[in-house]
């Protein structure tokens, strides 16, 4: 098997794997959104937005796209999001809706970081405020608060932040979704893989792109529109 083939293979299986894993956690989680929601939610129903935001993500046509989609879908699910990128133990706000725009480029240090530096270490969300773990220094006292990190392999690259705002407001801390936040991270992590890969395969043909990561693209391409097309989430509505 020659080098084209070996990379189409390797693009194969892993537009197989985003597929299976977009079918199986939006179903998860959606199914959850629309039992919380209330009955004949019809245009503004939570599961349907879910589907508008994967869809973004897909659409998403590079790293930097990824993770702005990304802020802006979560934010449909908390009044405050902030997407941090991880470098080493030091945290760069990369974007920001909700809180004071001045945030964006400011960079924390581990001990004021909070829940971020707990979600970028374990690689695991953390649940953050009203007797959770403590929350980063710019966020107050959120009633609740989620840091959701996004991994390629074994390495966290970011991380989102999102809280209910202010401790009082229990209308904010109702519409607050932990599980929608974390499952558009999840998806957001898979698409940062994917891009990171067909970005390295390009590199290491020396920058000309031949029919085999083409094809491989399209097969990607192909395994989302198909997870579209036959899973009723993520149908056109």
């Amino acid at each position: 098997m020659n080098f084209d083939d070996e990379l189409q293979r390797a693009f194969a299986t892993l537009a197989d794997r985003l597929r299976d894993d977009i079918t199986r956690e939006v179903s998860a989680t959606a199914a959850g959104l629309r039992a919380a929601a209330p009955s004949g939610a019809g245009p503004t129903d939570p599961a349907v937005a879910l589907r508008d935001h994967i869809r973004a993500l897909d659409r998403a046509a590079s790293l930097a796209d990824t993770l702005n989609l990304l802020t802006v879908a979560a934010s449909s699910y908390a009044p405050r999001v902030a997407t941090w990128l991880v470098q080493r133990d030091r945290y760069r706000a990369w974007h920001v809706r909700g809180f004071d725009a001045a945030l964006e480029g400011i960079e924390l240090v581990r001990a004021a970081a909070g829940c971020i530096a707990d979600a970028a270490k374990s690689g695991e969300p953390a649940e953050c405020g009203n007797g959770g773990r403590r929350p980063p220094a710019f966020a107050g006292l959120p009633a609740r608060a989620l840091a959701c990190p996004l991994r390629l392999g074994n390495d966290t690259v970011a991380v989102v932040y999102a809280d209910t705002g202010s401790a009082d407001d229990l209308t904010s801390a109702t519409s607050f979704s932990e599980a929608a936040i974390e499952i558009l991270c999840r998806h957001a992590a898979r698409k940062l893989e994917a891009l990171t890969a067909f970005m390295a395969a390009r590199e290491a043909v020396g920058g000309v792109q031949p029919d085999a990561i083409r094809d491989a693209e399209g097969a990607a391409r192909q395994a989302n529109e198909s997870a579209a097309q036959h899973h009723p989430i993520l149908k056109a509505g």
